[in-house]
């Protein structure tokens, strides 16, 4: 099971090619056994960086985002109190942003490995706390 990074989600449906073709390769193969998950968290922070002009999307956020979610092979998954309990107790150390701690608790509580390219998030996993992917 992939959790995708909301960087990596935005990359991948808008076409930018930004990741290693063995990342890519990755990717391909999961969303072949329908093993993609989007974390809900991701979907928030996409609102925001578009409402905050960090982004600027095709269309409307709403109908970027139904689009975006129906790529085979993936699933949004809601947050849940396990999530949320989750990423306020995260192991160790890990300072990233509210999003980032739901995107990481998500993973965790999935068994799940996370591809990014944030490196607070890849140093945690480098840590043996959560699976990552580097982007």
């Amino acid at each position: 099971m992939l959790v995708l990074d909301t960087h990596v989600w935005v990359w991948l449906v808008s076409g930018i090619e930004a990741m290693s073709q063995k990342t890519l390769i990755e990717i391909e193969k999961a969303a072949t056994r329908g093993e993609i998950m989007i974390p809900v968290a991701s979907v928030w922070e996409v609102a925001m960086w578009e409402k905050r002009g960090l982004i600027v999307l095709a269309k409307p956020c709403a109908h970027w985002v139904a689009d975006a979610i129906t790529a085979p092979g993936l699933a949004v998954q809601p947050m849940t109190s396990e999530i949320a309990v989750e990423a306020v107790n995260l192991p160790g150390s890990f300072k990233g942003d509210q999003a980032d701690r739901m995107i990481v608790a998500t993973a965790r509580l999935a068994g799940a490995t996370i591809v990014t390219r944030d490196q607070r998030i890849i140093d945690y996993g480098q840590a043996g706390y959560v699976g990552v992917l580097a982007a």
